[in-house]
């Protein structure tokens, strides 16, 4: 049986071995060897020398505080364009929680993998301090995309979309017309119970947000709201005008229902039916991390 004093190995070898898979931090052999100190490369737990409970603990604590000072991300602070009323949101960043991560270890029975204990880092300035600003992309550090699905027609391509999201692990968000929603409530459970985020399309496709008023922008927004939580149980926080168009009256609309207007990054326009061939060119070779792409449910875009 290894001795007490080799227990911190085995623990702190699975807290390496989980750091060098956490966000892509590559570690895990540095960490080790740090443990091992003095003892040979190819010695075993058994003949290590034993440690002292204050002794381990230093040691492990040590250990922990250069991981935490190695693995550490700043947060972006969003980026505000008062000339076009535009902001690219930042993200928050993270680091170790030392006093957490030593507290998970000491608890840990000997051999037992052991995950750090991660904390997010606020950004100083984010996109809640433009609350009337639009979101057209994503922020490009992640180097991700996502799909903005515009839905108040199509129906009967909708099944075999869900579908294929559902083969390739894909989880985006889709914008139902209010007037949709409440005809259709079992395709927007549906879209919802196969673990998409609903978001806000307006009540009417024939609403232009950029002739409405405040109160009509309002009732619009709202009574969407309402029937898409009454028929799935959630509440949009994303609203994305009809045609892309607004004025100021919606962006304030939006604000005082704790909603974003959101518009898109690249366009398919697969309303117009063009070749999948088209619409792939359109915007693959336009794509930029971060990219909101606009599609509605068509046999093209299925």
């Amino acid at each position: 049986m290894a001795r007490k004093g080799s227990k911190w190995l085995y623990v702190v070898v699975a807290l390496a071995a989980v750091l060098s898979f956490a966000g892509g931090i590559r570690c895990g052999p540095a960490l080790v060897e740090r443990l091992r100190g003095d003892a040979g490369g190819e010695e075993q737990a058994d003949d290590l020398p034993h440690l002292t409970d204050s002794e381990e603990t230093r040691r492990l604590a040590e250990m922990v505080r250069q991981a935490a000072a190695e693995h550490r991300a700043e947060p972006v602070n969003a980026v505000y364009n008062s000339s076009y009323n535009i902001v690219l949101p930042g993200v928050n960043g993270y680091e170790i929680d030392q006093e957490a991560t030593l507290a998970r270890l000491a608890a840990a029975k000997p051999g037992e993998a052991v995950a750090p204990v991660w904390r997010q880092l606020k950004a100083a300035v984010t996109v809640d301090h433009f609350p009337t600003a639009v979101i057209e992309r994503g922020f490009p550090e992640r180097r991700q995309v996502t799909l903005m699905i515009n839905v108040a027609w199509g129906n009967e391509y909708l099944p075999e979309m869900l579908d294929i999201l559902d083969q390739y692990g894909v989880k985006t968000t889709f914008f139902p017309v209010g007037r949709w929603a409440e005809r259709f409530p079992e395709l927007l459970r549906e879209i919802h119970d196969r673990g998409h985020e609903l978001g806000n399309h307006g009540y009417s496709d024939a609403e232009l947000f950029s002739d409405l008023d405040y109160t009509a922008a309002v009732d619009s927004i709202r009574r969407t709201n309402e029937i898409v939580a009454a028929t799935s149980g959630q509440t949009p926080r994303w609203f994305t005008p009809h045609q892309g168009e607004y004025n100021q009256a919606a962006l304030e609309a939006a604000a005082d229902l704790d909603m974003r207007l959101l518009r898109w990054t690249l366009d398919t326009v697969d309303w117009q039916r063009p070749s999948e061939e088209v619409m792939a060119r359109r915007i693959l070779d336009n794509l930029v991390p971060g990219a909101i792409i606009l599609m509605h449910p068509t046999e093209q875009s299925a």
